[in-house]
């Protein structure tokens, strides 16, 4: 199997993360980005900036997939980011192309008519993060006066999917206290489903030194507990796939990407990189200099370009040997395997970006197993895998605001 060299100019770019805050209103834990300031100046994307950064990229590429606004907290620029929604529905325009689908990564405690109003007319797809039941939550997540936002969070989620059928994902980190604590993913899953009409969850681990003390150690033990934890909720997501009401659907990311794949003919498809940075994605910081993902802003040595850098090839350069280090080996695994590994992840707990830990590779080769075990199931059952799939595809439809999957379904 041979790679066609990776390049930064091309048709498309699948996502395009703009941090639109150096800025947080949280105080949590474990936070990579220095509560939102990556170790700078705390301050907000400028409008002006920002309309650089739309112009320069749309230069770049043909079609950009989405554009996801990043902090930080996002919603305390709402400005920016309605403003950089337009400028690119502008752009499209002129260019004659589809705009991206919006996304954005939220704490989820900031809330007005404002927001909701600009997450409607944009259809904006909103991932809240949560990290678990409340007292588990709120020993890491919290304010800057160091009180919880378990139930702040909460409310806002009911009153947004009242009024924006969002969030359509939560997004938690699963850590030693997630382990030692006992959580279950698979009982957070359905509480996801059930009380707040969120049907999908993803939540990494954090497996190694770093992050103020929340990785994973990776002891035997340590290893073993995880599997369990992470496999308990593969066969609960398949299990909520195969219930005929849509309501109980909740599904890990896991398996969200395994249907993906299963539905578009991806599965047999050799995965060439252990991350998207970098390839699938590019970050953009507060001050236009560009990154191959969020994890890495403001550290200069991974600045592939400036939005105003003179040099065209800089970028293409940059990101060609960047993504080199995080390439999967041609005999790695088999071709249908996922085998990932967060290269922002493993510069702050090993200090590299390259190749994965053979705990890491072990966990998921596991986990491999264990979710081609359980799809084999269902799919000696054709009318009940193609009902799993379908319902999988309505909840899609839903969160791009095309059905209403409660209402279609009976």
């Amino acid at each position: 199997m041979t790679h066609a060299p990776a390049t930064a100019r091309g048709p498309e770019l699948e996502r395009l993360v703009i941090n639109v805050t150096h800025d947080c209103n949280m105080r949590c834990a474990y936070c990579f980005a220095d509560a939102g300031a990556y170790g700078s100046e705390r301050g907000m994307l400028s409008e002006t900036t920002g309309r650089r950064i739309i112009e320069d990229f749309f230069s770049r590429f043909e079609r950009i997939g989405r554009i996801q606004f990043f902090g930080g907290e996002p919603f305390l620029n709402c400005r920016s980011i309605e403003a950089l929604c337009g400028a690119t529905v502008e752009r499209c325009e002129r260019q004659g192309v589809t705009p991206p689908a919006f996304t954005v990564i939220t704490n989820g405690t900031i809330l007005n008519e404002s927001i909701i109003e600009m997450i409607k007319k944009y259809q904006i797809s909103v991932t809240v993060s949560l990290d678990g039941p409340e007292a588990l939550n709120d020993s890491y997540r919290v304010f800057v006066g160091g009180t919880g936002s378990f139930k702040r969070v909460v409310n806002n989620v009911k009153i947004l999917k009242t009024h924006t059928g969002q969030p359509f994902q939560v997004e938690g980190t699963f850590t030693s206290r997630h382990l030692e604590r006992r959580f279950s993913l698979a009982e957070f899953l359905r509480f996801l489903a059930r009380e707040l009409g969120v049907h999908f969850l993803h939540m990494p681990w954090i497996l190694g030194n770093g992050y103020n003390a929340a990785g994973i150690l990776p002891t035997e033990e340590n290893l073993e507990r995880l599997l369990a934890v992470y496999a308990e909720a593969i066969t609960g997501s398949f299990h909520s796939l195969r219930d005929p009401a849509m309501s109980e659907t909740a599904v890990i990311s896991i398996v969200e990407r395994f249907v993906d794949r299963c539905r578009s003919g991806a599965e047999r498809t050799p995965q060439r990189y252990y991350c998207p940075a970098g390839s699938g994605t590019l970050s953009v910081g507060m001050d236009g200099t560009v990154y191959p993902c969020f994890m890495f802003t403001n550290v200069p040595a991974f600045a592939l370009t400036h939005v105003e850098a003179g040099d065209e090839g800089e970028l293409t350069r940059n990101r060609a040997a960047f993504v080199k280090q995080i390439e999967r080996p041609d005999d790695e695994g088999t071709p249908g395997e996922v085998i990932s590994s967060c290269a922002g992840m493993n510069h702050e707990t090993h200090g590299r970006i390259t190749g994965i830990s053979s705990a890491e590779k072990r966990v998921w080769e596991r986990l491999n197993a264990h979710l081609n075990d359980e799809a084999e199931a269902y799919r000696r059952q054709p009318e009940t895998w193609e009902w799993m799939q379908t319902k999988f595809l309505l909840h899609r439809l839903e969160m791009l605001g095309v059905l209403d999957s409660s209402a279609a379904c009976g």
